[in-house]
């Protein structure tokens, strides 16, 4: 029971550091496209 709310909450936080790290891989393909 202690795990799951850990993991929910993990995610939330990955998540949205996820999308970032997407973006700059997007900027930095767009810069050496």
């Amino acid at each position: 029971a202690c795990g799951k709310p850990f993991s929910v909450a993990a995610l939330a936080i990955i998540e949205p550091g996820d999308s970032e790290i997407m973006a700059l891989q997007r900027e930095i393909r767009g810069v050496e496209a």
